[in-house]
């Protein structure tokens, strides 16, 4: 069966400016993944962006990232929430770093092409809500939102993501976007207004295009 496609996987290998530093090497990743499938195929040697320690983790936690993602993405500790996860892996989407994202995503999703290379910038994480995903949980639900330019348009990603543990170690599942709520009978809303569905598009250029 051919992966699934899902809107986390619109996340890709940018940074902000004041983030920007030398570029380090990813080595290979094993060679079996959770429960014996194969780690998805990606370039063995790709070119990721390094952060300062003390510099603000781009996950938007407000800690260093030295203190905050680095050791997550550095293998050398495991994020012990769903939360903890899903902000790390968006912490290697914004580093470009495909084995941390090919090691936390579940093989039963996993796509074989990351597609981390089409210059989309990141700008911004805001977590708007959890459900389950603790230390003593099995799943997890992470709601969020993410701010880019793609092409020097900006846009918002809102997705609902799912977690699971397995073996003490969290795995992104799946993702799907809000559903939109109709817009009530009567209700009025400016057309340069957000949209109420909350996908971060104006009235107009959602659910009140003509």
């Amino acid at each position: 069966m051919p992966p699934r496609a899902c809107p986390e996987r619109l996340f890709r290998n940018t940074l902000p400016a004041h983030l920007i530093g030398a570029s380090l090497k990813v080595p290979a990743p094993p060679a079996s993944g959770v429960g014996g499938v194969g780690h998805c195929s990606f370039e063995e040697h790709m070119i990721i962006r390094h952060v300062e320690n003390v510099a603000p983790c781009p996950c938007g936690s407000g800690g260093a990232f030295g203190e905050c993602c680095s050791p997550y993405l550095a293998g050398t500790a495991e994020a012990p929430t769903a939360e903890r996860l899903m902000r790390s892996r968006y912490t290697a989407y914004v580093l470009g770093n495909a084995e941390y994202l090919s090691r936390t995503w579940h093989p039963a999703t996993r796509p074989a092409d990351l597609g981390l290379d089409d210059g989309t910038t990141w700008q911004g994480l805001t977590v708007i809500s959890t459900s389950g995903g603790g230390e003593a949980d099995e799943r997890g639900i992470v709601e969020f939102t993410a701010r880019c330019r793609v092409k020097e348009t900006p846009g918002n990603l809102h997705e609902i993501s799912e977690f699971v543990r397995r073996q003490g170690r969290w795995f992104y599942l799946d993702g799907e976007a809000p559903k939109r709520m109709p817009v009530k009978s009567g209700s009025k809303i400016g057309r340069n207004e957000p949209c109420p569905c909350g996908s971060g598009k104006k009235y107009k250029r959602c659910c009140g295009a003509d």
